[in-house]
Formats: structure tokens, C-alpha cells, sequence
């Protein structure tokens, strides 16, 4: 698990280990990993205390 920055522009690679006691092969066709992209948008916020205590201050329920 790990991230990759934006301005990352080298080759990622997947290290395997084989814990059994018999050799297996690895094709170049083989899929041996999974990748998820997620963009992350950075925005901006004019009261975080508004949006995160609201009127009652921190945890409050507002009750």
C-alpha cells in the first residue's frame, strides 16, 4: 500500500514473494497486482470551525 505523488514520472514495479515450497512462474501476461486511482482535489474553505463545530462549538449535537 502507498501513495504516488503527481509528480512522480518513473516506473512502479510489484515485488513478490513466493512463501511456498515449490517455484511457481510468473508470465509477462500474468496480473500479479491491483492498482486504484483516485484523484485528490485540494479546495478551499472559508470558516472551518463553522463546518466542523457548528453553532454549539465542538461536539456538540445541537440538541
Amino acid at each position: 500500500i502507498g501513495v504516488i505523488d503527481t509528480d512522480y514520472d518513473s516506473l512502479v514495479g510489484v515485488v513478490l514473494f513466493n512463501y511456498l515450497e515449490v517455484d511457481f512462474d510468473v508470465k509477462p501476461s500474468d496480473r500479479v497486482a491491483r492498482m486504484i486511482v483516485h484523484v485528490i482535489t485540494h479546495g478551499t474553505v472559508e470558516d472551518l470551525d463553522a463546518i466542523f463545530q457548528g453553532e454549539g462549538g465542538s461536539g456538540s449535537s445541537g440538541v
